[in-house]
């Protein structure tokens, strides 16, 4: 697998700090990561708001802010486009996984070659 780790890095260091402003005080943050014979799935999750149903493929969209959030989380909404832009360059996927309910769950899924 090929893949630019300064920006793999970059990914994963801004699902970090997205856990870190949107999980709740005190509540753990998850790094994990799995790997097949097919790929290797990086995620963050954080216990804090889920992301509305609605919103879940919006997130990843340039200028995009989360409802609720803009008077009360400094943000301008690019993190997640740049993570998005990243997996893509490297011929993945990144979503929420809908079935995380106990806050937001952010996966990166990444082709082996």
């Amino acid at each position: 697998m090929n893949l630019d780790e300064t920006l793999i890095y970059d990914a994963v260091a801004n699902l970090l700090d997205n856990a870190v402003k949107y999980g709740y005080e005190g509540t753990p943050i998850r790094l994990a990561e799995r790997l097949s014979r097919s790929s290797l799935l990086i995620s963050v999750s954080d216990y804090g708001p889920q992301i509305p149903k609605e919103d879940r493929t919006r997130v990843f969209e340039k200028y995009y802010t989360g409802k609720g959030f803009a008077d009360t989380i400094k943000q301008i909404g690019l993190g997640l486009t740049y993570v998005k832009t990243v997996t893509e360059a490297h011929g993945g996927k990144v979503y929420v996984d809908p079935h995380f309910k106990q806050g937001a769950k952010i996966v990166m899924k990444l082709p082996l070659q």
